[in-house]
């Protein structure tokens, strides 16, 4: 039998623990794993923040283009909800990976 997943709100917060800690390599697979986990339940808001935080974490372990890759669309989604301050925040992401 296997065991189910944690819940996307414990992944989240575990990445974000080895992101503070410096750990990147567990930071970048725990906001992946988390952006996902959101996506699969349909909360679109929380994956885009996983992305911007996957982005960070992408910038700090000097993968750019990857970092790029994940915050792509995020910004407009964020300003289509009406979330302007996560939009600028994406938009600040994006320019960094760029």
């Amino acid at each position: 039998m296997s065991e189910k997943p944690p819940p996307p709100e414990q992944m989240a917060a575990r990445a974000l623990d080895a992101y503070k800690k410096g750990a990147l390599p567990e930071a970048i697979a725990g906001f992946r794993s988390a952006q996902r986990a959101y996506q699969d339940v349909g909360d679109e808001a929380r994956a885009d923040e996983m992305a911007n935080s996957l982005c960070v974490a992408l910038l700090q372990a000097g993968e750019p283009q990857q970092a790029l890759e994940a915050v792509r669309h995020s910004p407009e989604r964020f300003l289509a909800r009406g979330d302007l301050s996560h939009g600028a925040q994406a938009y600040g992401n994006l320019a960094a990976a760029q």
